[in-house]
């Protein structure tokens, strides 16, 4: 909560810190030296100006918990060396309220994921790749405009996916369908598709709900919550 434009220089100089937590600032990208934080376990970036994730995040080993919320992200970096997808111990990962379209294939080597929160963003569909997630136990989608589900989300051991801001269950019942543009099956319920999502800018929404902010940072550390 101060007004850092960029990350001062001495803190990418402390090879050991673990945790980093720079949010609500004015941050607009990170720098590639960051990769040096290689025993860095915990990085909140949470409610800056950040457009475009730096290839720098991928480098960082340790990294188990992330997050990128209420930023400007409009799409993960989708290609190799340094996808979301090295981050092999990677727990928690929220990119809730930006304007992310869609979320690389990459995403399902992360197979230590154990939340993966993006509601509020654009995505139109999610990977088939997210079936490999098998330590996935909460998945929160609320608020884009999904048609569907990836078939392969019953691979999945959830036991929370969130659809929508009022869903009374943590759980819903599906059904299969089939995407007649691409002939795949597909899940379907009630909720889906998604209502169209609101245009307000994001940074707008992030500055007039910081309560709403405050409530999900407690809802992202749900390991421990029984379900």
């Amino acid at each position: 909560m101060n007004h850092l434009e960029n990350i001062p220089k001495i803190l990418i100089s402390l090879s050991s810190l673990a945790h980093l937590e720079l949010r609500e600032n004015m941050l607009r990208q990170l720098p590639a030296s960051m990769s040096f934080l290689v025993k860095l376990e915990s990085l909140d970036l949470g409610s800056n100006e950040i457009d475009e994730l730096a290839e720098c995040v991928g480098s960082l080993p340790s990294l188990q918990e992330l997050w990128l919320d209420c930023n400007d992200l409009q799409q993960l970096p989708p290609e190799l060396p340094h996808t979301i997808g090295e981050l092999r111990k990677l727990t928690n990962f929220n990119v809730d309220r930006n304007r992310l379209t869609e979320i690389p294939t990459d995403i399902g080597r992360c197979k230590k994921l154990d939340i993966l929160s993006m509601r509020d963003n654009l995505l139109l569909r999610l990977p088939q790749e997210l079936g490999y997630l098998k330590e996935l136990h909460v998945l929160d989608v609320s608020g884009n405009r999904l048609e569907y589900l990836p078939i392969t989300v019953t691979n999945l051991n959830l036991r929370a996916l969130w659809l929508s801001e009022n869903q009374a269950q943590p759980m819903l019942k599906f059904q299969t369908d089939f995407d007649e543009r691409t002939g795949q099956k597909v899940l379907t319920c009630f909720l889906l598709p998604q209502q169209a999502f609101h245009t307000e800018s994001m940074g707008g929404v992030c500055l007039q709900d910081i309560s709403f902010v405050k409530k999900h940072e407690k809802l992202d550390a749900r390991p421990q919550l029984d379900m």
